[in-house]
């Protein structure tokens, strides 16, 4: 192809190569943070694949597939030879043993399809499509297809993580594949991290060989809570973080996150016939009891009466071992408003002390109360969050007769400090409970419907504050009567439960 003709043509080459392989891909192998038109290193790299274009359709319609299967005669794949013409560096395996050595080998042969596009669906035959790029699709074949992939595996029987216990999560492809999963939650990912997530899972896996449990990595999505860039926060659940761009890639659009916890939960392999019961509360409780607990931390630091949008959870996910050993899913279908401005330092500081007061009070005995008050606050239907919030006084300090007045004047008692502004505090807090009782009997909502909501939510909301605060005796009582009786009459009544 000549000069002016491929100067002339190459816009257009250059828009096709970044459709075929992705920004992230093609910045790569150009070696720039962006792979611009008006670099020189984009031309060259442009016309080498042009030149090259039968190699790469040839056996896998995946175009970065092909470029990492195809291997030069030093023994790179193109991909890195394209990228070292470009200079970049290859980086060296890592490791402190052979096995070590050839599995990071291959994780660093490989490492460029998992920058191609994840959402691109390429027609592969009639009738047949397949995603451009994905770690649980393309890795396998690429693992399996790989020089030192009958190395790698001798070298894995011949270990201790060939124990029958670990099945088939300790293959070449599974370790590696679990890698590239836990590399998406990398905030700054590259081929030098992937290769230690390698070593991690390695080391790992010996761990659980020998029958023992480990702290695997697991992830909280959470929307509606933008962090400041850079930031991250200690909480006693993990830490809080703003989502990668890997995260916010490979999961669906749908449940997109801005703030993600990254934190651990227990991982145990049973061989068959052993008890299986773990000695921790199951791993995804766990998880939906910390993400629980950030969300509630959230609403309690809130300086609004109302927080005008609370955190919901995207998505959960923890990274086990194998092959589809993680997934992303929805722990609330709730979706609530929106947050464009990111939090203030002092905001931020504000939930990393009440995640602190959450953490150390026991809620056993008022989690209906916690999850009412939540989703009142997320509900976007003024009826349905009343009806919630006020479930979530009768969580708290409901009795079984004289309801209502026993039930707000046990919140008027809690929540004001001033005895003589209790009288008109259980008035409005008995006008909103019994506009709630009207509703649930069929009357049509009253045009004070917000008002009512609004009080509600925030008398839910600081009953919590001080419970968690002030009052842990009270969360000790196993049940919302005695609960109610301590407020009024200061002690205990004794009665049939």
């Amino acid at each position: 192809m000549s000069e002016s003709v491929w100067t002339s043509e190459f816009q257009g080459a250059f828009e096709h190569c970044r459709y075929l392989l992705g920004d992230e891909l093609l910045a790569f192998l150009v070696n720039a943070p962006e792979a611009l038109a008006s670099d020189p290193r984009a031309g060259r790299t442009v016309r080498k694949l042009a030149a090259s274009f039968d190699l790469l359709e040839r056996e896998d319609p995946r175009i970065p597939v092909a470029l990492v299967r195809t291997r030069q005669a030093d023994g790179l794949p193109v991909a890195w030879g394209i990228r070292r013409a470009n200079g970049g560096a290859v980086p060296a395996p890592r490791g402190s043993n052979e096995l070590e050595l050839v599995l990071t080998r291959i994780a660093r042969d490989v490492y460029p399809v998992l920058l191609g596009p994840s959402d691109e669906m390429i027609v592969a035959g009639p009738g047949l499509t397949l995603p451009a790029a994905d770690a649980t699709i393309s890795l396998d074949q690429l693992v399996e297809s790989h020089p030192e992939r009958q190395r790698a595996a001798e070298l894995v029987a011949a270990s201790a993580l060939a124990a029958e216990r670990l099945s088939d999560a300790a293959t070449p492809s599974a370790i590696i594949a679990t890698a590239a999963r836990r590399l998406r939650h990398v905030e700054r990912p590259d081929a030098a991290p992937f290769m230690e997530l390698v070593i991690e899972v390695l080391d790992q896996l010996r761990v659980l060989a020998e029958g023992n449990q480990i702290q695997v990595p697991a992830f909280v999505g959470f929307t509606a809570l933008p962090l400041l860039p850079e930031s991250h926060l200690t909480l006693p659940q993990g830490v809080l973080r703003a989502s990668t761009k890997s995260e916010r890639r490979f999961v669906p659009f749908a449940l997109q996150a801005e703030a993600v916890l990254s934190t651990t939960v227990a991982y145990q392999i049973f061989a068959p016939g052993e008890d299986a019961a773990l000695p921790h509360a199951d791993g995804q409780m766990a998880l939906n009891q910390r993400a629980r607990e950030v969300i509630l931390a959230a609403a309690l630091s809130s300086n609004e009466g109302v927080p005008r949008s609370s955190p919901s959870v995207a998505w959960v996910v923890s990274q086990g071992f194998g092959h589809g050993s993680s997934s992303y899913r929805p722990l609330y279908p709730e979706r609530p408003p929106g947050r464009t401005e990111p939090m203030t330092g002092d905001e931020m500081e504000a939930i990393k002390r009440w995640a602190g007061h959450v953490t150390r009070a026991d809620l056993a005995h008022v989690e209906i109360a916690i999850d009412r008050t939540l989703r009142a606050i997320w509900e976007t239907d003024w009826t349905d969050s009343l009806i919630d919030a006020v479930i979530a006084w009768e969580n708290l300090v409901g009795t079984r007769s004289e309801t209502a007045y026993r039930v707000t004047a046990a919140l008027a008692v809690l929540c004001q400090d001033d005895p003589e502004k209790r009288i008109a505090t259980r008035k409005d807090l008995g006008s909103a409970y019994n506009a709630r009782s009207r509703l649930v009997h069929g009357d049509r909502a009253p045009a004070d419907l917000h008002q009512h909501r609004e009080l509600a939510i925030q008398t839910a909301l600081e009953a919590l504050r001080r419970l968690i605060t002030e009052r842990q005796d009270l969360l000790a009582l196993s049940n919302s009567s005695k609960r109610a009786d301590r407020l009024l009459l200061g002690v205990e009544v004794n009665q049939r439960e």
